[in-house]
């Protein structure tokens, strides 16, 4: 049985994958960010070691940066060194051959951010090396910090108004935005979460999603029920701090029930999904819509999420709705997924189930919005458009890096390419989008 045989549902016989080479492309434009789509990350990954990087990653001498600086004005101009040479944080930030890995954004102003770059170097990626760099006036200048270990794809977090959260499977960090940095320590106290606290994770080695407090510079992990293999990706409403997972282990990183907290973690309740075997499920996170807890639920084994069935709870979990995403039509597989502040549902669909090799699908790709608190009722929005001098970027192939929400509740989302290092900011509502510097 292929790979794909995984993909066919029970939704007619005319569904069928999306074509393997759009796929692939598609996985090697970009990575998704790290936004609880643990099945889809982890398939992108499998993709990256099967398929190869674009550029012979690491097979070919890389142009960097020369100068060793604590602190740059943007990108340098380059010089060429061995594959594995070992480079400063400003030389992996500035080095045309680095990949942009992660956003963060400040929600005090989307001119403070945190944008993680990581350099390969060897067959297969198996020697890398990661920097952040961090602003507070939008890349006019900036500060470049190096991030220790190579394990995995660095996460950033923004835990105040000008400090981010910065690991990438070493000891993680607190950078500010005037370059100062604080080491991270890590308790083995399990407690939930107390106030002023991120939610932070999972942790690279022990699985364990931790409380940060930025203040003290200490994490700590959070109770959930059940063990480490039996756990969703946690994602934390901004409405309310509600922490939303899942519990319920089966073959194939199936789940049955979706559990939450309100205290931190303190207290769990829990919610049986309905509907035959078990499938993979990913919490949706809430920007902003008051109470709302939710959920995608797809198919086992599928390279990346199909849209199958999204739940809701619009009463923290009292009553549930199920909203069918199939409808006998042609399947989607989802990049991501949000609840907007009014309480609609945006998505990001990447693919089709009708696209075969040279056919495109009869559907487009990218974003989709529900006809309010309809989920089941989506309409597309647009694509992204063309940016001068940098070609078409294509919103179903960009990760999602970042979200915030104004005050009056409309939302801001940032995108980025990670191959080609390019981010993207939305205009206040997501009506209009604009190309803004990474670095």
């Amino acid at each position: 049985m292929s790979d794909f045989d995984s993909f066919r549902r029970e939704v007619g016989a005319q569904v069928m994958p999306p074509s393997f080479d759009e796929v692939a492309a598609t996985g090697r434009r970009r990575r998704l960010a790290a936004t609880g789509w643990v099945a889809a990350t982890v398939a992108i990954v499998v993709g990256i070691v099967a398929l190869g990087v674009p550029n012979g990653l690491g097979n070919a001498t890389r142009p960097v940066a020369p100068a060793d600086t604590s602190s740059s004005t943007g990108p340098t101009p380059t010089t060429t060194a061995p594959p594995r040479h070992r480079l400063s944080a400003t030389q992996v930030v500035n080095s045309p051959g680095s990949y942009l890995a992660a956003v963060a954004v400040s929600p005090a102003s989307p001119n403070i951010k945190a944008v993680a770059w990581r350099y390969c170097v060897g067959h297969k990626c198996i020697h890398a090396q990661a920097a952040v760099t961090v602003t507070d006036d939008n890349f006019a200048t900036s500060h470049d910090v190096a991030l220790p270990g190579s394990h995995s794809w660095p996460t950033v977090v923004a835990v105040g108004d000008h400090s981010f959260y910065a690991s990438t499977g070493g000891q993680p960090r607190l950078v500010n935005t005037d370059g100062t940095v604080r080491l991270v320590r890590v308790s083995q106290r399990v407690g939930p979460m107390a106030p002023g606290e991120v939610l932070i994770g999972p942790a690279w080695v022990s699985g364990d999603y931790l409380a940060l407090n930025p203040g003290s510079a200490v994490a700590h992990p959070i109770p959930i029920p059940g063990r480490a293999d039996q756990h969703l990706p946690l994602v934390q409403t901004s409405s309310d701090g509600t922490l939303v997972g899942g519990v319920g282990f089966a073959v194939g990183g199936a789940y049955r029930s979706l559990i939450w907290s309100i205290d931190g973690g303190a207290t769990w309740r829990q919610h049986q999904l309905s509907g035959g075997a078990p499938d993979m499920v990913q919490p949706v996170p809430n920007t902003g819509a008051g109470h709302v807890l939710a959920a995608v639920r797809g198919g086992v084994g599928a390279t990346f999420l199909p849209f199958d069935t999204v739940y809701r709870s619009s009463d923290g979990g009292t009553t549930w709705r199920t909203f069918d995403e199939k409808h006998g039509r042609d399947l989607a597989y989802l990049s991501w997924a949000l609840v907007s502040p009014d309480g609609s549902l945006l998505v990001n669909i990447e693919a089709w189930s009708d696209s075969k090799r040279g056919h495109p699908s009869s559907h487009p790709v990218g974003l989709y919005e529900s006809n309010g608190g309809n989920w089941g009722d989506l309409r597309f929005i647009h694509d992204m458009p063309s940016s001068a001098g940098s070609g078409r970027a294509v919103v179903s192939d960009l990760a999602l890096g970042a979200y915030t929400a104004a005050p009056d509740g409309t939302l801001r989302l940032w995108m980025y390419d990670s191959s080609h290092g390019r981010l993207y900011e939305s205009d206040l509502g997501i009506g209009t989008w604009a190309q803004v510097p990474a670095r």
